[in-house]
């Protein structure tokens, strides 16, 4: 069986060199990375390898099982950020009901004041953090 090395597309924490490794001599990548932080501390060359190793190494090809991975994790990724915005947009109705009824001194026992600009507050964070994607 004639193997290649190929760079992680899943394994990977900066270019994937030390996963792509790992998986091709079927080790851990930990391992891998650990040789090329020694050898860093060790004069500095195990920085330039990765660097040369990431520009030589091509990333493994996409698979159609990949492909479809691919696709099912954006899908979940979506419904995750639509229930985010409705939970944002639940939030920040709350707050302002609370704010609502403090400015208009209706009677409220827990300190309406905090918890309204608090729902407001992470209702916005929420809604404006989903926006950007």
């Amino acid at each position: 069986m004639n193997k290649k090395i190929y760079r992680s597309r899943d394994n990977k924490m900066i270019g994937g060199v030390c996963g792509g490794l790992g998986e091709y001599f079927e080790i851990d990548p930990i391992i891998i990375r650990l040789i090329f932080l020694i050898i860093f501390f060790m004069g500095g060359v195990g920085f330039l390898g990765y660097i040369i190793a990431w520009i030589i190494i091509p990333e493994r090809p996409l698979d159609l099982e990949q492909i479809e991975k691919d696709i099912d994790q954006r899908a979940l990724k979506k419904q995750k950020e639509k229930r985010m915005k409705i939970l944002g947009y639940i939030l920040f109705g709350l707050g302002l009901v609370f704010l609502l009824k403090v400015w208009f001194n209706f009677e409220f026992d827990l300190s309406p004041d905090f918890i309204a600009i608090g729902l407001i507050s992470i209702g916005l964070v929420i809604i404006f953090k989903n926006k950007k994607n």
